[in-house]
């Protein structure tokens, strides 16, 4: 499990040291295996964040090591190797924009020999390099725009709850009752920035309401009150502004009088949990799918079958980062007619979809690309249906099915050409959907 995030920079060229260079990380790096450069190893974003931080520190100066792991991706210009207290600008910036184009996945720090916290090690470097060196563009808008309208879209923030606007009254024990929105018994709903604000991903918080409706659960949603959760903001190195921001989600709770938030994206979830973890609130945080294994695997509710043949995507912040991994199994493995095939790499080995670590905003084509990757390993079991239990895996897949031709080679860069010996084939049939989605569609009436 990815220790808490925005870990200090004092570890930085501690657990650095820690890296032997192996290269066991570019096996499972999914940026890594796409572009086959080893800038972009994991191994060389460790180094990379080691020279910025010595940058910061004004303290940089000619690599101690001049072992060709190093030599790969070093910048052995004399100007690069010149630089004693401040580094060049141009270099910096270069190395930060390497370090961007990663998903903060955490397959590599799973499965390093070492023990090298690699994630945590970029996010302190991007959180120091904020402080030092100043905010890039994409950093100071993205602040910006969650400072001005509390989410991430730039939407106007009451649009939190037009997802809403579509669904109908659902019976309950017999009665009607319009989904609840005020003072909850105990369960605040927390819909997060996509599933609220991105009409692609509606259908998970309307699928979620509607459960709980018919199987009796109040719950309270805060609507224009809810904000950011802040993860994007910690991914970028703005520690003390998704503080600020989470903490206003917190007192939101707290005054609801609520002792259960439930997330249904996986970063608020695992934000959620480090923010109650960090200030030691009475406060539990579940994930739609341990509340809809609940229900399912207790038989509250009756399901129909399904007959169709399913994978599972582990999400990476809900598996690597918390450990979640059984209650979607459960629900899928409950329901009459379907039959459950596990996807390879899976749980904590599992590829991430491509959605990660903001990369669909840095470089929209390489998250393609990966997303490509990650629904032909899927259609290798024989199924034709891949469910997951995140909004942007959802989105970030389902995007790559419809514009995926059915043959493709790969991976290549621009400008070289395609690999006929690493063809993969992705079947038109594959569809996507939602774990909420398909528990919503196999209810039985009460």
């Amino acid at each position: 499990m990815i220790s808490e995030i925005g870990a200090s920079s004092d570890f930085i060229t501690e657990f650095g040291k820690k890296c032997v260079r192996c290269g066991q990380c570019r096996s499972v790096c999914p940026v890594f295996t796409e572009l086959k450069t080893e800038g972009f190893s994991p191994r060389a974003r460790v180094f990379l964040a080691d020279m910025i931080h010595r940058a910061c520190k004004g303290s940089i100066g000619t690599s101690n090591s001049q072992d060709p792991a190093h030599m790969d991706h070093v910048d052995l210009s004399p100007g690069a190797q010149a630089f004693i207290g401040n580094a060049p600008t141009d270099i910096l910036k270069k190395a930060w924009n390497r370090n961007l184009i990663c998903l903060l996945c955490g397959a590599c720090a799973t499965d390093c020999p070492s023990g090298v916290p690699v994630c945590d090690i970029i996010l302190a470097m991007r959180k120091e390099y904020v402080v030092h060196k100043g905010r890039p563009e994409l950093v100071a808008e993205l602040s910006q725009r969650i400072r001005e309208t509390h989410n991430v879209t730039g939407d106007n923030n009451e649009n939190r709850l037009l997802w809403m606007d579509e669904l109908t009254p659902v019976p309950v024990h017999g009665e009607y009752q319009v989904t609840p929105f005020t003072r909850p018994q105990g369960l605040v709903y927390f819909t997060g920035c996509v599933a609220s604000l991105y009409p692609g991903a509606y259908k998970i918080p309307r699928s979620m309401t509607q459960i709980m409706n018919r199987t009796g659960i109040r719950f309270a949603l805060l609507g224009g009150e809810e904000w950011c959760c802040g993860y994007p903001l910690s991914l970028l190195g703005l520690d003390s502004e998704a503080d600020e921001i989470a903490g206003h989600n917190l007192e939101k709770v707290i005054s609801l009088g609520a002792d259960t938030v439930m997330t249904s994206c996986p970063s608020c979830y695992y934000t959620w949990r480090n923010l109650i973890e960090k200030t030691g609130s009475h406060i539990t945080v579940i994930h739609y799918t341990q509340l809809l294994s609940e229900i399912v695997v207790d038989k509250t509710v009756r399901l129909r079958p399904m007959e169709v043949m399913a994978t599972y995507h582990d999400p990476c912040d809900l598996g690597r980062k918390c450990g979640v991994y059984d209650p979607p199994r459960e629900v899928l493995r409950s329901i009459p007619g379907l039959i459950y095939k596990e996807i390879t790499p899976s749980r904590k080995d599992a590829r991430c979809c491509g959605g990660g670590g903001n990369l669909e905003t840095i470089d929209p084509e390489l998250s393609r690309k990966l997303a490509e990757a990650r629904l032909s390993q899927a259609s290798d079991t024989g199924a034709e249906l891949i469910v997951t239990a995140c909004q942007q895996c959802a989105r970030t897949l389902s995007n790559a099915a419809r514009k995926l031709p059915r043959t493709r080679n790969m991976p290549y860069r621009d400008g070289e050409p395609p690999r006929p010996d690493m063809e993969i084939t992705v079947p038109r049939r594959m569809k996507v959907r939602d774990i909420a989605d398909i528990v919503l569609s196999c209810l039985q009436s009460p």
